[in-house]
């Protein structure tokens, strides 16, 4: 049996890249909240309040931030992958075990960062390994002889990611700047498809903790809260 793990250079590469990718939106949430505040808010009482908070606001946001990439540290640090010669298992602290036997396996593809899915019989039957695990050469050849490796395309997802955030944050902008009837509907479903798509996404992968999915839940409280807020625009209770 051959295991592969994380080691602590590869741990240094996936907090770089979490930061890079977090912090931008975080920011750009910040000030477009703060913004909107102050657009809406004339009293200068009103506004010393949002000057006095908005810096409460980003220390939560830093807060968030630390605490998720604490989380993920302790997770990929955990990351076993054991591969013999009929079964690939993926072990995580907080996670179910997730054992492919070799002939379950569908397809083996790497996408353009280097990251392996390892695909089972169904959807939800996958591993996830990311390409700052050691020894990524040796587990490669490893895992072509199970089954050729495929080079994948990047998702829709993962390709727009930027501008998917982009997108919804302006969405949220209209549907609380807007009366319009027909841009107020249209904001809100793009807010709630992102949302819902998002915590299905989480609910459903195998490679996520029970402490996230678990926090994800919060998301269903924002969609109830959008759609009656939205309501309330519409009916000019608002």
């Amino acid at each position: 049996m051959r295991q592969f793990t994380v080691d602590e250079d590869g741990i240094k590469l996936i907090r770089k890249k979490t930061l890079l990718k977090s912090i931008p939106i975080v920011t750009l949430a910040v000030v477009v909240g703060a913004y909107l505040s102050l657009q809406n808010n004339e009293q200068s009482a009103n506004q010393n309040f949002v000057y006095i908070f908005t810096p409460f606001i980003i220390l939560a946001c830093g807060f968030g931030i630390k605490r998720g990439l604490k989380r993920l540290v302790t997770q990929t640090k955990s990351l076993v992958i054991s591969i013999t010669g009929n079964a690939i298992t993926r072990e995580i602290s907080n996670t179910p075990t997730i054992t492919l036997y070799v002939y379950n396996i569908k397809e083996i593809a790497k996408s353009p960062d280097g990251e392996i899915l390892i695909q089972g019989s169904n959807k939800n039957e996958a591993i996830n390994i990311p390409a700052e695990i050691a020894n990524y050469n040796e587990l490669e050849a490893l895992l072509n002889g199970i089954k050729p490796i495929r080079n994948a395309p990047t998702s829709f997802y993962q390709k727009y990611r930027v501008i998917v955030s982009l997108i919804t944050l302006m969405a949220m902008i209209v549907l609380y700047t807007t009366q319009n009837h027909i841009y107020l509907i249209l904001s809100c479903l793009t807010v709630v498809s992102v949302l819902v798509q998002g915590l299905y996404s989480i609910q459903t992968n195998r490679n996520i903790d029970e402490k996230t999915k678990r926090n994800s839940w919060i998301s269903l409280f924002v969609i109830i809260a959008v759609i009656y807020f939205t309501i309330l625009k519409l009916t000019g209770q608002v």
